[in-house]
């Protein structure tokens, strides 16, 4: 299972640095994205007794995007919050809608970024001290995949952390504005 996922996140770099990663642009149900990771989440959080809640308004706005990449993307974000949570934390999927975009945010009450590491969390290959002595797999392109697929969707990624305290990784898309 690592080995493919290495060898996906692999794919995906050399596509990146192509200019070819496969995006595949269409409307975008965000709610069905976040209940099919949720889904593949929740078995995880239980099995660590980490406390994994999603909160999303009953209603989204109109989105496009790539189901597959979004769900990649949210996938990796929930993933790292729950490897570096330790067992009886909490991780939150809170999507909030503005005028202009959606927010997707992932917190976690886990071992936190320190401020020097900070500006490295999205480079290639790059893992604080503090993740790799709790690596249980990953190599350090998720992030830089991630930032990459939200990029091609029109939008930002960005985190606040602080170490011992947690994290919160959130990405926002443009809202689609209906033409009249």
């Amino acid at each position: 299972k690592t080995l493919n996922l290495l060898i996906s996140d692999l794919v995906d770099l050399v596509a990146i640095e192509s200019g070819k990663l496969r995006i595949e642009m269409g409307r975008l149900d965000l709610s069905a994205v976040v209940s099919d990771v949720r889904s593949r989440i929740d078995v995880v959080a239980q099995q660590r007794q980490i406390n994994f809640l999603v909160e999303m308004p009953a209603a989204l706005p109109p989105l496009m995007g790539d189901p597959q990449r979004m769900g990649q993307v949210l996938q990796n974000l929930c993933t790292n919050a729950i490897q570096y949570t330790k067992n009886g934390g909490r991780v939150t999927v809170k999507v909030e809608v503005g005028p202009s975009s959606v927010t997707v945010g992932v917190s976690d009450t886990g071992i936190g970024i320190s401020k020097e590491d900070l500006p490295r969390v999205f480079e290639r290959f790059f893992q604080s001290q503090e993740a790799q002595e709790m690596r249980q797999a990953g190599f350090g392109l998720g992030l830089k995949i991630a930032r990459e697929i939200v990029s091609r969707h029109g939008g930002d990624i960005g985190l606040e952390s602080e170490r011992g305290v947690g994290s919160r990784f959130f990405f926002t898309l443009p809202v689609l504005l209906e033409k009249r």
